[in-house]
């Protein structure tokens, strides 16, 4: 049973990128809703949930998600400190952008700060995923 509740996982995973990726974001969300009936939504998934949300305009939930993932992100051990700079500046970039639209006056975690990241130390993967295209150092194959 749990082998097949990890191929589901998986499948939905990347269909959801897939979606999100064509701009499909309505859909990529229905995936990730299929995954977290499934198993809790943590870190790179609860950030992507997060991005979904911005990109559908609903910046309350997409902040409360991208905040969440941090904090799991930095207590994370699946990623190496490098990697969890990048994805909570992907966060920070998406969270900062949800509090300038909502005139939130909140302080919140999110915080860009590019210089703090070397991209060669970053996987394809997440760059492929959580592309930071303002880094200095982005270039399109980066």
């Amino acid at each position: 049973m749990i082998f097949l509740k990890r191929i589901k996982v998986s499948y939905c995973w990347v269909k959801a990128l897939r979606c999100a990726s064509n701009e499909e974001y309505l859909d990529a969300l229905e995936l990730m809703e299929n995954i977290e009936n499934i198993i809790p939504l943590k870190g790179e998934m609860k950030l992507f949930k997060g991005f979904l949300h911005y990109a559908l305009g609903e910046d309350k939930v997409a902040t409360a998600l991208l905040s969440a993932s941090c904090n799991e992100i930095d207590e994370s051990e699946c990623y190496t400190e490098n990697e969890k700079k990048y994805l909570k500046c992907y966060a920070s970039v998406f969270g900062l952008r949800c509090l300038e639209k909502t005139d939130s006056k909140t302080t919140s975690c999110f915080q860009v700060n590019y210089d703090l990241i070397s991209l060669c130390k970053v996987s394809n993967a997440l760059k492929n995923n959580y592309p930071l295209r303002l880094h200095p150092e982005w270039k399109d194959n980066s």
